[in-house]
């Protein structure tokens, strides 16, 4: 999963390194160390060599208390981390102050090549950092190896205050903050959305919007380990009579779905019976990348029709399991696979944009002394005075855009009011 990163905090650990190659003997490695499974190469060894050198720079509560304070600057959506920026021109003055006043010689060049070693990698504080008294507290300093495979390994390795070998359980928050040094998952989030939810009934309607309403779970670390971070990427494969799938993804934090419901008002399809039968199967996974795997599923449809579907995943993905959904089944019915709970809602009046207001779907007026309009498939009003002063909206150089009128749509001007028109049952 993939979290910012504590960009002027790893110009100033690595450099640290440097520091490593003059001092070689105080930090050797041992030999029982260099032939564990998870020191195979130069840059689990660089890992290693980083958590120590971090796990020194803990001495210094000064270095403790800026590195939290850079962890924490986005606590609200449970990002613990900042984006690396770790071309020399990124360089700010209170980077070069803080290494100014260390004792370690700060060289660009090294840097780079450290960095190098490890790419794609980033630290963190993933549970507790709210919690962490970096004052007074020291914590643990752990890494998650190259060759780390979640299918297979359940302990990462750590070092206390005194450079002690700790090791962790993977799959267990620990109970204080852990600063983390771990894989960045090239996830694209663009994909992550959510939608409307209007004139939901307790029965479904045909050709109706299917929502899913919530998503949770009952036990966190069956759908995200701590030391993936604190964002859970979800995706649903919803499988339909039809012998065809859409994929869905979500972008909880794991607080928002652990031992709750988070609402995600996410749409899924308009369910014709007609054409895509009685029932359809939601498939869930974790994603964690990897290589592409292909998915050929054989199945019977309600209707006794043989069907068969291709999909696709990747090989690191978690398996979250899979329900069929009837609909027939009432609408808000709990579907728990065990490892992921989710509730699928009904939209029957605005399953597109805007709120219902009786008539039509209502999506906002434009200001007094201005024009709605429509134009290339978005919604629009002239600007007043050279200014844009709806709520949101922005200049395009000649009007003012409000946003993207949905493909299945019908939009309309009213009154100098933005509508679509409602579903029609």
């Amino acid at each position: 999963m993939k979290q910012k990163v504590i960009s002027y905090w790893l110009l100033f650990i690595v450099p640290i390194m440097i520091f490593l190659s003059c001092t070689e003997n105080e930090f050797q490695l041992n030999d029982e160390e260099l032939v564990s499974s998870f020191e195979k190469n130069e840059a689990n060894i660089a890992l290693e060599n980083l958590a120590l050198l971090i796990q020194d720079a803990n001495h210094s509560n000064q270095f403790r208390t800026e590195l939290r304070n850079e962890a924490i600057k986005e606590y609200a959506r449970d990002f613990y981390v900042q984006k690396a920026k770790l071309k020399s021109g990124n360089i700010e003055s209170q980077i070069k102050k803080f290494l100014k006043n260390s004792s370690f010689d700060f060289d660009l060049d090294q840097l780079q090549k450290i960095v190098d070693q490890i790419p794609n990698y980033e630290i963190s504080v993933p549970v507790h950092c709210e919690a962490w008294d970096a004052e007074n507290y020291n914590p643990l300093v752990a890494y998650v190896p190259i060759d780390f495979n979640q299918k297979i390994h359940r302990q990462i390795k750590a070092f206390d205050s005194e450079g002690k070998v700790i090791w962790l359980k993977a799959d267990e928050d620990p109970d204080l903050p852990v600063i983390l040094i771990r894989p960045i998952e090239d996830i694209d989030y663009s994909k992550y959305a959510k939608s409307n939810e209007d004139g939901l009934k307790s029965t479904r309607v045909d050709g109706a919007s299917e929502f899913v309403s919530q998503i949770g779970t009952d036990n966190i670390n069956a759908v995200e380990w701590w030391i993936s971070g604190p964002q859970c990427e979800i995706k649903c494969i919803t499988i339909k009579g039809t012998g065809t799938a859409n994929e869905d993804y979500f972008y909880p934090t794991r607080t928002e779905i652990n031992n709750t419901y988070h609402t995600v008002n996410h749409k899924l399809f308009n369910w014709y019976t007609d054409y895509y039968g009685n029932a359809i199967t939601m498939h869930w996974v974790e994603e964690d990348g990897g290589n592409t795997l292909t998915i050929n599923l054989g199945y019977t449809d309600t209707s006794g029709l043989a069907a068969s579907l291709s999909y696709q995943i990747k090989d690191a993905d978690d398996e979250l399991g899979y329900k069929t959904v009837f609909f027939s089944d009432y609408v808000g019915t709990e579907y728990n696979t065990g490892k992921i709970k989710w509730k699928n809602n009904n939209s029957v009046y605005c399953p597109y944009i805007g709120s219902f207001d009786g008539a039509n779907c209502y999506v906002g007026t434009a200001p007094t002394g201005t024009t709605a309009f429509i134009h290339n498939g978005n919604f629009y009003y002239t600007p007043l005075n050279g200014t844009c002063p709806y709520p949101g909206s922005s200049f395009d150089g000649a009007n003012c855009y409000v946003t993207a009128i949905p493909p299945d749509a019908h939009p309309f001007v009213h009154n100098n009011k933005w509508y679509v028109q409602p579903y029609n049952f």
